[in-house]
């Protein structure tokens, strides 16, 4: 591995365990709580099933969203700038406090703001803190995937996109809306744009319950103007709709058709979790769902990963907060393969064929000289018309060829 950390390697899954105080009804079916926060911050303990839950972080009710975004998602956007693929994600039932984590309740208040105002603000501050011969150009998308459909929240007409891969991209969603930034109000404006298409309604759990998956993209592209090189990290923060119980949410009608679909995009995903994890499987059921599809890379794939699970510590949800427990636990041995995106541009290609084309010269002019002063010592030496190269001094061994293939292929890859 280069000691940058550059080369591919393997990395496993962050998870974070972030439980959020009582809500007002929770504390009139009875204020009891159904966990024990152990003292070493990474456990968390169910006494009805004794059983501990052990995580890389456990944040307790008091938790600020500083200490969330410093911990769970401040190390992703450090590798996104270094071009590394990134994702945050948030996972638990209806009205734990994932779109609380996610967002927060001011995305421009400092204290209020959650994970993504948090990370936008880390790129631009990245942004202007690096050198100057690097060029930077930051593009931003937002879509929902809402009832099975992905629908692009800056151009709500497109409501139905699909999903494409390919070797140099990946998995991605064809025809989305990339708008490019440059500076932090800019994103904000258009998170706020988003967020006025997103679908939300109001169950018996969640005055403003999210009835979609919420998936945040940003696109960092920087270029070396020294040689040319181009690093491009690729940022998902995705704010996932909570599992629902339909008898708690009283959900019916349209609510209660959501709440299906939502809960089965849920279990594809929690499937390709226990797929991932079970050395028996030999398939890993990714297009089950356009969720689990989206989150391809993210999962197993080439991406920084981060997972922060949302909980309750109300008896009244005992059951939920074990299941999203039981989740983060799986999720957490999930182990991806990430490297630096590295894409050669016609500008670095041009100058690698100068430098070989360089290289080449200066061989041919050395191999010109030891011939003419090996001649003036009275040694005959054979004409050969192909370039050569002589072995270094005190080495036996026949002449060998320059390799040109490097140059062909630049060559190739310019046409």
């Amino acid at each position: 591995m280069a000691a940058d950390g550059q080369d591919p390697h393997e990395e496993s899954i962050k998870v974070c365990c972030r439980f959020r105080p009582q809500n007002q009804l929770e504390k009139e079916q009875s204020g009891r709580i159904c966990v024990t926060f152990n003292g070493d911050g990474t456990s968390v303990y169910v006494p009805s099933i004794d059983n501990s839950f052990v995580f890389d972080r456990v944040f307790g009710v008091d938790a600020a969203q500083k200490e969330v975004y410093d911990y769970a998602a401040k190390p992703i956007i450090n590798g996104v700038l270094r071009g590394f693929n990134g994702t945050v994600f948030a996972y638990g039932q209806t009205a734990s406090g994932k779109t609380h984590t996610m967002e927060g309740p001011d995305i421009e208040d400092e204290v209020q703001m959650g994970v993504i105002p948090r990370m936008v603000w880390s790129i631009f501050d990245g942004i202007d803190h690096a050198a100057d011969y690097i060029e930077f150009l930051v593009k931003v998308s937002i879509v929902e995937i809402y009832n099975e459909r992905i629908r692009d929240l800056l151009d709500p007409k497109k409501d139905n996109l699909k999903i494409h891969e390919d070797k140099a991209r990946g998995v991605f969603i064809g025809e989305v809306t990339e708008t490019y930034v440059g500076s932090e109000q800019e994103i904000f404006d258009i998170m706020k744009a988003g967020k006025y298409n997103r679908a939300v309604a109001e169950t018996n759990l969640n005055e403003h319950s999210s009835r979609s998956h919420l998936i945040f993209m940003l696109t960092i592209e920087q270029k070396n103007l020294h040689d040319r090189s181009v690093k491009v990290g690729k940022l998902h923060l995705v704010d996932l709709a909570g599992s629902e119980k339909v008898a708690k949410t009283g959900a019916s009608g349209e609510r209660l058709d959501e709440a299906k679909n939502i809960n089965r995009s849920l279990s594809a995903l929690g499937n390709v979790i226990n797929a991932l994890t079970d050395r028996k499987s030999n398939h890993v059921p990714y297009r089950d769902s356009k969720l689990s599809r989206v989150l391809q890379e993210s999962l197993g794939g080439n991406a920084k990963t981060s997972l922060i699970i949302t909980c309750s510590p109300s008896y009244f949800n005992e059951q939920e907060t074990v299941s999203t427990l039981r989740f983060g636990q799986r999720a957490k041995m999930i182990k991806n393969v990430v490297k630096v995106n590295h894409e050669r541009s016609v500008e670095e290609l041009k100058l690698l064929l100068q430098r070989r084309d360089q290289a080449l010269s200066e061989l041919r002019s050395r191999v010109s000289t030891l011939e003419q002063l090996l001649r003036s010592n009275g040694i005959t030496v054979p004409e050969d018309k192909s370039s050569a190269v002589f072995l270094p001094a005190g080495t036996v061994g026949a002449p060998t060829p320059v390799d040109e293939a490097q140059s062909a292929e630049l060559e190739e890859q310019l046409q």
